[in-house]
């Protein structure tokens, strides 16, 4: 088209570029949040000047921080954007864009 000229192309592959990395992110997050729970509510036992329990809920913390910045990471990546600039004879210029999301089909 006349008069049209592209600003920004960015497109992702499905699944977004962390496409490998699904199970590793959820499995440490699921890891931690595990362990911390135990060590905050099930342990028992006292380690010299060592707070089992404060340890425990560090953990569990740190489990749902992964799991939450995990999904977050996945979900953006799946997401495209174009941005397309076009001037008109009259010298103004107008700016399109484009969100596509690339959701990939339900596992059965």
């Amino acid at each position: 088209m006349a008069g049209e000229r592209w600003a920004t192309t960015t497109r992702l592959p499905p699944g977004g570029p962390t496409e490998g990395t699904t199970s590793m992110g959820y499995g440490l997050g699921i890891f931690l949040l595990a362990l911390g729970l135990i060590l905050a509510l099930a342990v028992q036992d006292t380690i010299s000047n060592i707070d089992l329990t404060l340890i425990g809920w560090i953990l569990a913390l740190a489990g749902v921080l992964v799991i939450v910045l995990t999904a977050v990471t996945l979900n953006r990546g799946r997401a495209s954007r174009t941005v397309a600039t076009t001037t008109h004879p009259d010298g103004s210029q107008t700016t399109t864009e484009q969100r596509h999301r690339n959701d990939p089909p339900p596992t059965v």
